[in-house]
């Protein structure tokens, strides 16, 4: 048991940076860890005030969004899996997509708006709303979607 134990945690990869997506980037004094469901309610409720914390305290606060999809929220981990693709082609972007998100767009990944619709289904929609919403190429977003290192938040 003991090596088996071993044997998993030295083949684990071991992330490049620190999991997350940042807003801003910057070495802010103070640092906020935010632990989001990208199809959350309650942090969409809260996220006027984290809005508000970057927009007085950008040069002295860091706001670290640790995309925790939770199990109620049917599409979250499609979503969740769509943001951490666009932070790997570009951070602001995905500052961007967690924005539009929490200002409206989450409706649109809603259990009742995605009733009857198969993964893969829900997966090219998601994907499709973030080729027309932040303008990044399909091809390119749809590989790192893909891509096991951006799953496994390793890069």
């Amino acid at each position: 048991m003991f090596i088996l134990l071993l044997d998993i945690i030295y083949s684990m990869p071991i992330p490049k940076r620190y999991p997350g997506i940042y807003f801003p980037i910057n070495d802010g004094l103070v640092q906020l860890e935010l632990f989001a469901d990208p199809l959350c309610p309650a942090c969409l409720a809260a996220w006027p005030v984290i809005q508000q914390l970057i927009g007085n305290y950008s040069t002295q606060l860091q706001v670290i969004v640790h995309l925790l999809p939770l199990p109620y929220h049917t599409w979250a981990f499609v979503v969740t899996q769509a943001l951490r693709a666009v932070n790997a082609i570009n951070n602001s972007k995905a500052q961007q997509m967690i924005c539009n998100l929490y200002n409206g767009d989450q409706d649109k990944f809603s259990n009742s708006q995605m009733a009857n619709k198969s993964q893969f289904e829900v997966t090219e929609l998601v994907l499709q709303y973030v080729v027309s919403t932040l303008s990044i190429d399909y091809d390119t977003l749809k590989a790192e979607y893909d891509n096991q290192n951006t799953n496994a938040r390793i890069e």
